[in-house]
Parts: structure tokens; C-alpha cells; sequence
């Protein structure tokens, strides 16, 4: 399930939200989503690099409400299910070791929905590209004075698409890098069995970038709700069913 915030243009302006749901044979529905802990109360499009808690929502916050939505149906054998209600017990478990990270940009809600549809053997290519958006947002006039592979998603091929792929992947960590890339988040709270709120150490989380040297590596994985809903699209046409 994919659900955008309004104008689908660009990044800034439609972040959205997509959150799983499992169908058993039986009619029961059952919907999960990936969320940054609330607990907390950090606005991870803030600081879009840092590392925090995650947390597992069941059912998910937006799922049956009047939000504009757009589903995909993947069917499951018996042994792909069990191996995603797994997988999601193991999320759950890392939430409580306090190992369960949320990223807004390379471990978000559209990140967890490619980790359940690889178990079904989909592959889910929800990665996005910052020269795309914004070549998208500039006023249609000026979009067709650009080059024709320009408009197309970037340069990409040759030695001036090696160098502009390699620039935008040093200035795309930089950026994370300096929006909380370095850094996670040491604590959080957490009710105890008594009913009392409590701070508890989060020891259980890596920063994206651990060393600065990093940023110079490969690109971050920048997965957004947007790419996914294009990726549905396609998956539709191709699978009717």
C-alpha cells in the first residue's frame, strides 16, 4: 500500500507513506507499517541522515482511513508467508534489543516494503534520484530547453555521465552526512512493566556513515514513496492479476 500527501511533484512536496498488508485465506486482514519510534517525538525529515529507534505499527495509523491510497497484490505461497510474519517478528525483537534503526532515507517505511517483497521473490527498485526531482519541479518552459537525455533522469552515459554520477554521489553524502549521517540516537523512552515511563540507552544502532571517509563510497540507498508508487505502476501493467 503506497499513500502520497498531496502534489505528487517532486521530493519536498509529497514524502508520503507505504505500509504492508497481509492477506490470509481465510478473509483476515492484517496491516503493518514501519515507523520512526513516536515515543521519541523526532521529526526525522529534520535531520534526514540521523539514525533513530524504529518501531513496528499494528494495524498501521493509515491504513482504512479517507487517505488516497494505491494497492499492489503480490500473491504468497504458504512458506513466503510464514517467512515475512518471520521476518516481522524478528523486526519486532530488534525493537526490543533496542537494534531496530530507522533512517528517512535509506531504512524508511518504503525500505521495509522491499525487505518483505524480496521474501516474495519481488524485487522492488523504490530507489529515488534528487537531479530527477528536481528537474521535475522546473517550469515547463524551461524543462524543454534542457538536452534530451537531461530530461530523461540525468546524464548517464560516457565519461560526463561517470563524473556527474560520481559528483552527485559525494555531494548526495555530504549532504546526509551533515543532516545527521554521523550521528544516532543514544536513548529513548520506554514504559516499564510497572506502567512507569523510563529512559532506556539505545547501544544497539550504527550511524549511516561510521568513518568520514564513507562519504566518498557508494551512493546511500535514498528510497522514497514516490519511486515505489512508479514501480507499482509498472508492476500492475506487467501483472494484471
Amino acid at each position: 500500500m503506497t499513500g502520497g500527501k498531496g502534489n505528487p511533484r517532486g521530493f519536498a512536496r509529497d514524502f508520503g507513506h507505504a505500509w504492508l498488508r497481509l492477506l490470509t485465506p481465510d478473509g483476515h486482514v492484517y496491516s503493518v507499517g514501519f515507523f520512526p519510534d513516536e515515543s521519541m517525538n523526532l521529526s526525522p525529515d529534520r535531520r534526514p541522515g540521523l539514525r533513530m529507534p524504529g518501531m513496528l505499527l499494528h494495524p498501521d495509523k493509515y491504513d482504512g482511513l479517507r487517505y488516497p491510497s494505491r494497492a499492489t497484490r503480490i500473491p504468497l505461497s504458504p512458506s513466503q508467508f510464514d517467512d515475512i510474519v518471520t521476518y516481522l517478528e524478528d523486526l519486532q525483537a530488534g525493537r526490543s534489543e533496542g537494534t531496530l534503526g530507522f533512517g528517512l532515507v535509506d531504512r524508511s517505511c518504503v525500505w521495509f516494503l522491499t525487505e518483505v517483497a524480496a521474501i516474495a521473490d519481488v524485487r522492488i527498485d523504490a530507489t529515488y534520484n534528487l537531479v530527477r526531482a528536481a528537474i521535475v519541479l522546473l517550469p515547463h518552459r524551461l524543462l524543454r530547453r534542457l538536452p534530451r537525455r537531461l530530461r530523461h533522469g540525468g546524464l548517464s552515459e560516457g565519461r560526463v555521465g561517470a563524473a556527474a554520477a560520481r559528483a552527485y554521489s559525494v555531494l548526495f553524502n555530504l549532504g546526509l552526512y551533515a543532516l545527521g549521517g554521523r550521528r544516532v540516537v543514544t536513548a529513548e523512552w520506554v514504559r516499564t512493566a510497572e506502567g512507569s515511563v523510563a529512559e532506556r540507552r539505545v547501544s544497539g544502532l550504527a550511524p549511516v556513515f561510521d568513518r568520514p571517509h564513507r562519504i566518498f563510497g557508494p551512493t546511500v540507498p535514498f528510497f522514497h514513496v514516490q519511486a515505489l508508487i512508479s514501480w507499482q505502476r509498472s508492476f500492475d501493467q506487467e501483472d494484471p492479476n
